[in-house]
């Protein structure tokens, strides 16, 4: 991997470290075709990913951009990620007109109807050239959730329960070739407000999150979840400041809970993030701890604020290195280098 590394330039790696909207690749599409070498002024054309949208699939020309990213020559090719969860956010299988089970509608299933259900879904993500799927929800079913409880998201009430169909869900994308992300750590189910919306709060204390929200993830990191997605979501008797940005809960993701796997924030539009007093977003959540930014406002913007704090020491190349290392060991994994 280091020799991977050393090959990239300063602004291959910075690309690398956000995940994009397909979307922003169509108004260039047909003059990378043309001339491939074009793409070397296009920093978007580098991102680590690409998040791909029910609307997009409409698109002929997004679906001939991930047709040309599954067939073109490229040393490191993009992540192709979806949110494929099943019942109310289902994307490609709405598209095609094919109806999935709700995670919730899941609960009292055997792991192996789980597990069969997700490598269906794998499947399919992988007969689209889609390589990572946004799923599956590892927070706790609250009937009284904006979010998740009211779109039937997560699996279960109970800790354990969640956990264990996490983990089979898990198996069985990993079945069908297709990377995994447990989201939105560390646990949306008692944050009650829907953070696209608005600031969402859990008022649980640590102690608690620890037997019950946290040990959905804690099953799913075991079992060997690909990526975990930061949620926008602010637990008080922890930090003022959303989980996203949060060192403090990026520290006890990443040390004590030892995961070593790639952290994405949830997209950084939505109000839960936007509407808080933090100003430059993308490079906060990448110091707090975060290897990937997901769906940044401005992308551009974005893309200076980071070349510009390596160059002032903000954030080390050290740092962006190790980023990069678990990003391009995900890739390896699924054979996109």
């Amino acid at each position: 991997m280091k020799k991977v590394l050393l090959q990239l330039s300063a602004f291959e790696k910075i690309s690398q470290l956000f995940f994009l909207p397909i979307s922003i690749l169509v108004p260039t599409f047909t003059t990378i075709k043309n001339n491939p070498s074009s793409k070397q002024l296009m920093p978007q054309w580098f991102a680590g990913g690409y998040v791909v949208f029910k609307d997009d699939l409409e698109n002929e020309t997004v679906r001939s951009i991930i047709s040309y990213f599954s067939s073109a020559s490229f040393s490191i090719k993009p992540l192709i990620g979806i949110d494929e969860e099943g019942g109310y956010v289902s994307r490609l299988s709405t598209h095609l007109n094919y109806k999935l089970p709700s995670a919730y509608s899941l609960k009292d299933a055997s792991e192996n109807t789980i597990r069969k259900t997700y490598y269906d879904i794998g499947n399919l993500l992988r007969q689209n050239y889609i390589s990572l799927d946004f799923a599956p929800v590892a927070d706790l079913h609250v009937p009284e959730n904006n979010i998740i409880g009211k779109y039937e998201r997560a699996f279960h009430e109970k800790a354990d329960i969640a956990g264990n169909h996490v983990v089979s869900a898990i198996e069985g994308l990993h079945q069908a070739g297709i990377a995994s992300t447990i989201k939105h750590w560390p646990g949306h189910g008692f944050a009650l407000q829907d953070s696209h919306l608005e600031q969402s709060i859990s008022y649980r204390s640590y102690k608690d999150m620890i037997d019950t929200d946290m040990l959905v993830f804690k099953k799913g990191i075991v079992a060997g979840a690909d990526m975990v997605m930061t949620g926008h979501i602010t637990v008080p008797s922890v930090d003022a400041l959303p989980a996203s940005i949060s060192k403090k809960w990026l520290h006890i993701l990443r040390d004590e809970y030892m995961f070593k796997g790639v952290i994405i924030t949830d997209s950084m539009k939505m109000k839960a993030i936007t509407s808080t007093d933090v100003e430059n977003l993308p490079l906060v959540a990448l110091t707090a701890g975060n290897d990937m930014i997901l769906i940044p406002q401005d992308f551009e913007k974005a893309f200076c604020s980071v070349k510009n704090a390596i160059a002032y020491g903000v954030i080390s190349e050290e740092e962006i290195d190790q980023k990069l290392e678990r990003i391009l060991l995900l890739k390896q994994r699924y054979k996109l280098l």
